[in-house]
C-alpha cells in the first residue's frame, strides 16, 4: 500500500521552533539607507487550504551548525510555506526584499535544503503516493509599488494578472502587498500538470 504524506506528517517532522507564532503573516526586518523597517505581507486565501509557515532564517538558531561562519554558507530564505493541496504538498520558498536586491542565492540555497527534506521523506517512505512541488518566490516591495504606480499612470483598472512560475519554478511576486495564496497555488497546479 502506498504511503501518503500530508501536512500533519510535515508538522511532526520539522522542529516546531521553526514555526512562527503568527501563521498568517510574512514579516521581515530589513535596513535600507540606514533606516530600519519591517516588511509585512498578510497571507490571504479564498479557500481554507491548510498550510504551514516555516521560518528557517532565525537570528537565534544556527540552522547549519556543521558549517563554519564563512560568508554565504549559512544563508537561507525568509520562509517556506507548505500547502496541502488535495493529494499534493506544495513547498513555496519565499524571500522578502524591500528593494531590488538579488534573491537568487538565498532562494537556491533554501531550495537545496527543501529538496533534501523531500528526498529524505521519499527515502524513508517507500511507495510514496504524494506529489511534491517546490517553487521559489521573490517578493520585492519596490517592484510591487512600481507596478502599481505604472498601472495608475496608465489609468488602467488594477487587472488581476496571473501569477506564473518560470521553467526553473521561480516567480517574482508583484501582485499586491497581500500574499494571495490561491493565485500562487493555481500557478503551481498549472506548472505541475503542464510540464
Amino acid at each position: 500500500m502506498a504511503t501518503k504524506i500530508d501536512l500533519k506528517y510535515i508538522k511532526n517532522l520539522i522542529n516546531p521552533d521553526f514555526f512562527p507564532g503568527d501563521q498568517g503573516v510574512l514579516v521581515d526586518s530589513c535596513s535600507a539607507a540606514g533606516e530600519k523597517a519591517e516588511l509585512l505581507f498578510q497571507i490571504t486565501r479564498k479557500e481554507q487550504k491548510e498550510y504551514l509557515l516555516v521560518r528557517f532564517d532565525k537570528d537565534d538558531v544556527d540552522i547549519f551548525p556543521y558549517f563554519n561562519d564563512i560568508v554565504g554558507y549559512k544563508k537561507v530564505s525568509d520562509y517556506v510555506l507548505i500547502v496541502q493541496n488535495q493529494e499534493d504538498l506544495l513547498f513555496f520558498i519565499i524571500e522578502l526584499k524591500r528593494g531590488d536586491a538579488k534573491v537568487g542565492p538565498q532562494l537556491r540555497a533554501t531550495k537545496l535544503f527543501v529538496e533534501f527534506i523531500v528526498n529524505s521523506i521519499i527515502r524513508v517512505n517507500y511507495g510514496l503516493s504524494t506529489n511534491f512541488f517546490i517553487g521559489t518566490i521573490g517578493v520585492s516591495l519596490a517592484k510591487i509599488e512600481r507596478e502599481r504606480e505604472a498601472k495608475n499612470i496608465r489609468k488602467l483598472k488594477l487587472r488581476v494578472t496571473p501569477c506564473q512560475f518560470d521553467n526553473d519554478n521561480h516567480m517574482n511576486y508583484t501582485k499586491s502587498k497581500s500574499f494571495i495564496l490561491s493565485s500562487v497555488i493555481e500557478a503551481a497546479e498549472y506548472k505541475m500538470f503542464n510540464d
